[in-house]
């Protein structure tokens, strides 16, 4: 699900696949907006299984999630266009005057992936929407195939001094190792495999990445374009370990964007190698 726009506006795309050999019906669909620009923060749901789904993420977000002890299934006059909405949620870092406005949290949004893997969805899409230069609202969508899988995430901080590069869902030493040469490799100071105060909420973090072009004041250079080497690192060596990219939704507001890798592998396979 690519986004187009820049600047003042977005333009969420979809792409479609066609079966060789469609079912006999057609999938069952739920999708989420997160809704965290807000007060309250919601996550809204819609679709066949949408009350199911939401009383699922409701109640891992309650038993794996900081402050969502007040979370609870109601709908206010905003929320007519969607079947069911967990309200008092807080699925990102929030408005911050000192850090990282919006930055996704590590925890509530695994506990909503791994509800949803939980109850046989696999991730389809991750369409962003917003605009404004202001707003921005994550969007994921899961089709309901009876896989068994689990989730992981990937948060890349470049708007960040000093870079970084966080990972939740896995904390395998071997995957923490290759990363950390890999990145090390291609970044241009050291990288370094520590967690501040900003990133307990993962399980993995790295500090002095460099993952895209970044500020380039004085320059022909396009800010913030993304350099493919390093990607391909994250990518390779999750795959090598069973993780493989579903989705890249995106999070933050106004001049923050926070892109996100969300990876799924099978829930039968152990963890690590």
């Amino acid at each position: 699900a690519p986004n187009f726009g820049g600047g003042n506006v977005d333009w969420p795309c979809f792409i479609f696949r066609k079966l060789a050999k469609p079912p006999a019906s057609p999938p069952q669909l739920v999708m989420a907006a997160i809704k965290d620009q807000n007060i309250p923060g919601k996550v809204c749901f819609h679709g066949l299984g949408a009350a199911e789904a939401a009383q699922n993420v409701l109640a891992a977000l309650q038993a794996k999630a900081r402050h969502h002890g007040d979370a609870k299934l109601e709908k206010d006059q905003y929320d007519r266009d969607w079947d069911c909405v967990i309200r008092n949620t807080e699925m990102t870092s929030g408005r911050q005057f000192a850090g990282l406005s919006y930055f996704p949290k590590n925890r509530p949004v695994l506990a909503m992936l791994n509800a949803m893997n939980e109850a046989g969805y696999k991730l389809a899409a991750c369409p962003n929407f917003g605009g404004g230069g202001a707003v921005s609202w994550p969007t994921f969508v899961w089709e309901k195939r009876e896989e068994p899988v689990r989730s992981a995430l990937v948060a890349i901080k470049d708007r960040n001094w000093p870079g970084k590069v966080c990972v939740g869902g896995v904390s395998d030493a071997s995957l923490r190792e290759a990363l950390l040469r890999g990145l090390d490799a291609l970044a241009t100071s050291r990288v370094l495999a520590q967690k501040d105060a900003w990133d307990q909420d993962f399980d993995l973090a790295f500090s002095g990445t460099a993952m895209t072009t970044g500020s380039v004041p004085f320059s022909l250079q396009n800010a913030w374009f993304p350099f493919g080497f390093p990607l391909e690192v994250l990518v390779t060596e999750m795959g090598r370990r069973g993780w493989k990219v579903v989705g890249g939704p995106n999070f933050g507001s106004g001049r923050d964007s926070w892109p996100v890798l969300v990876f799924e592998a099978s829930a039968q396979r152990p963890r690590g190698r």
